[in-house]
């Protein structure tokens, strides 16, 4: 059995990969060069509370693709025996106005209801760990 992917993305090379993994010989064609449309932009981030999701089954999907996600990076490394780049180390969400801060501090709460971690860091916390915030930032929620 043979078939074709179109796009040569993160989703498009995962099918690829499945079904070459059941046997059936898969061409993959892009535009452009493989990986380096969307894929290449978004960065490999998975970030859904950083995108301030609201609760609901959008939210629990993205949550458990980011849970899904360290072991398919395994696999992928295991069978390639190249380091894929991936660690966990969170997402920092500026925060540049009073209104602002007000919402993502609610949408934080929203997420501790329900397990997830995050914090507030105000200006001063920043300006300890990062150079060159500019002058417009309050401070930010670090997830």
């Amino acid at each position: 059995m043979k078939g074709i992917i179109i796009g040569g993305g993160i989703i498009g090379l995962s099918i690829a990969r499945e079904l070459f993994k059941k046997g059936i010989e898969i061409t993959v064609v892009d535009k452009d060069v493989i990986g380096k449309g969307a894929s290449w932009v978004a960065g490999g981030m998975l970030a859904p509370q950083a995108e301030g999701l609201e609760k609901g089954m959008f939210l629990d999907l993205c949550l458990e693709s980011r849970e899904m996600y360290k072991k398919y990076a395994e696999e992928i490394q295991k069978e390639t025996g190249k380091d894929v780049g991936y660690w966990e180390c969170g997402i920092l969400v500026p925060v540049f106005s009073e209104e602002e801060k007000e919402e993502r501090l609610k949408q934080l709460k929203q997420y501790k209801e329900i397990g997830l971690t995050g914090y507030w860091l105000d200006r001063k916390d920043l300006e300890s760990r990062y150079i060159s915030l500019g002058d417009e930032l309050l401070g930010g929620i670090f997830y």
